[in-house]
């Protein structure tokens, strides 16, 4: 399954979509999804944030790599990604996320 994403990746609330509706799609299929980010010019930190958080509160890191493949992605929208990854590992959560114990 293939989703060609928008140009323009701005909200939160639209990265917290897009996630749920990945995680919707992998719990009704062993296939992988694949996001296509070829047409994406903005993407925002709230998006990326949002989008990542999300997944990986439910999914391992490795688990997100081979099961939602993400393909043509500009140097920005790998760095705005990874960014929202590593701020997920440092304990930085989305207000409707649990905090991380300290």
């Amino acid at each position: 399954m293939v989703w060609r994403l928008s140009s323009s990746l701005a909200s939160a609330e639209n990265g917290q979509e897009l996630a749920h509706g990945i995680l919707r799609a992998l719990q009704f299929s062993s296939e992988p999804v694949t996001l296509d980010f070829a047409d994406v010019q903005l993407l925002t930190p709230s998006f990326a944030n949002a989008m990542v958080m999300t997944l990986l509160a439910r999914l391992t890191l490795d688990e997100l790599r081979s099961r939602c493949l993400m393909v043509n992605r500009q140097a920005f929208v790998v760095e705005s990604l990874s960014s929202a990854a590593r701020r997920f590992a440092d304990g930085i959560r989305l207000s409707n996320q649990a905090p991380v114990p300290a």
